[in-house]
């Protein structure tokens, strides 16, 4: 079973500036950035919709959280 959450060593690893410990956050943290990110396109001829993932949003976030994560204090 895939954690749902870092561990408090994790974190202050983070917080430092680990490599490591950032990728799983910002891994643990990807489908919630993706859900934000979630565009649509125009109904086609055909009616369909399509869906896709904006990512420049995603960049933005992204780019926000890591900022974010240099601010953190425990």
């Amino acid at each position: 079973m895939k954690r749902r959450y870092l561990s408090d060593d994790e974190i202050l690893l983070a917080t430092a500036g680990d490599e490591d410990s950032v990728v799983k956050l910002l891994m643990l943290y990807d489908k919630y950035i993706n859900f934000f990110c979630n565009c649509t396109t125009e109904p086609s001829e055909t009616g369909k919709v399509s869906y896709y993932i904006d990512e420049d949003k995603k960049s933005f976030i992204t780019i926000n959280v890591l900022r974010a994560l240099k601010k953190f204090k425990i």
